[in-house]
């Protein structure tokens, strides 16, 4: 059971007791304490049209995919959103691909941010549109770059590769878990070729709590054997989410 799992019990029981003032502040206070409380974390970043999701744990920060470039000048979206929450160093970079939304920041975060481990993605991409970018990027800060496989990954990753080299389809399939309580599986902006490779070939499947959906959530992904398979056949929302509706809902029901 997880800390959210907790808050929400506790607070029902207190709701159920008659006392839903009490209740309602819990949950109020812990809506807002979520995000400086420690321990293992998996933050989806605010960058606008593109990916750049940050996972905290025992190994370090990696932050998976970088989002887009800054189209006005200055700083990246996702430098912009480190700096806000007080990021500094970050232990890996892993790039799911070299589209210009997940890859677009790594520029500007190297410029700004020490990435102590490495940047990680698979070998073939070395040949996508712009990867000289990402590699004189690193050139430049002193950062290495490290080739993700079937059995190399970073510190708290599993990854497996389809024979798929090129385009979006060539994103691999990561299942990142921090702790044993928070978990995550990556799919990039793989399609239903992609995915139907994965059904045949990985078992057993893995299964995650939260599943990051491919390419956005476009229709040309995430088609429905995949999605049962994984175990997250349902919509699921975020855990400050959750708490916020919950929020609402007691604070409304004390006033009537």
């Amino acid at each position: 059971m997880c800390s959210s799992d907790l808050v929400f019990y506790l607070s029902l029981s207190l709701w159920s007791s008659g006392k839903k003032g009490i209740a309602a502040a819990i949950l109020l206070l812990t809506l807002f304490l979520l995000p400086w409380i420690p321990g293992p974390r998996i933050e989806m970043l605010d960058v606008g049209q593109g990916d750049a999701i940050l996972i905290s744990g025992q190994s370090g920060k990696i932050l998976v995919d970088t989002g887009p470039p800054s189209f006005h000048g200055g700083s990246s979206p996702v430098t912009h959103a480190l700096e806000t929450v007080g990021i500094g160093d970050l232990e890996h970079i892993f790039l799911t691909h070299f589209d210009q939304d997940h890859r677009g920041g790594i520029e500007s975060i190297l410029a700004r941010h020490k990435v102590k481990g490495g940047i990680w993605f698979r070998e073939e991409h070395l040949f996508a549109k712009n990867a000289v970018r990402v590699l004189l990027a690193a050139e430049r800060a002193g950062v290495p770059i490290r080739f993700i496989t079937d059995q190399n990954s970073p510190t708290g990753f599993k990854c497996w590769l389809t024979p798929f080299t090129e385009g979006n389809n060539s994103s691999p399939l990561c299942l990142a878990a921090p702790s044993s309580q928070t978990s995550i599986l990556f799919t990039g902006d793989m399609g239903s070729a992609a995915e139907n490779w994965y059904l045949t070939h990985i078992h057993p499947f893995p299964k995650a709590r939260i599943l990051k959906v491919a390419h956005h959530g476009s229709s040309t992904s995430s088609n429905f054997a995949f999605l049962s398979k994984t175990g997250r056949s349902e919509e699921h929302t975020s855990e400050l989410q959750s708490l916020a509706y919950l929020v609402c809902r007691l604070l409304l029901e004390k006033k009537k």
